[in-house]
């Protein structure tokens, strides 16, 4: 979802964005297949504000996202001279 698919949609994940789901995504991926080392609770703090970090720009990036595709479904597919916003 980091990747735009032109014509179709835009990215809905930024480059930051993608980032942090993605350094979340590597801790899950550690957590459940190293049972038997203990958790770093300063890491644990550091995820747990990268995750409220992820929730919030992944709320702007979502709204965004529907607003791009709301404008792109303004289109008449028949006419191209009939652009979104145009």
């Amino acid at each position: 979802m980091a990747r735009e698919n032109p014509g179709v949609r835009p990215a809905l994940l930024g480059p930051a964005s993608f980032e942090r789901w993605d350094a979340l995504r590597g801790f899950r991926h550690r957590a459940r297949h190293q049972y038997t080392n203990t958790l770093d609770m300063e890491r644990l703090l550091e995820l747990s504000d990268l995750a409220s970090q992820a929730v919030r720009s992944l709320h702007r990036e979502t709204t965004a996202l529907a607003s791009a595709l709301d404008w792109l479904g303004e289109a008449d597919p028949d006419d191209p001279d009939n652009v979104p916003g145009g």
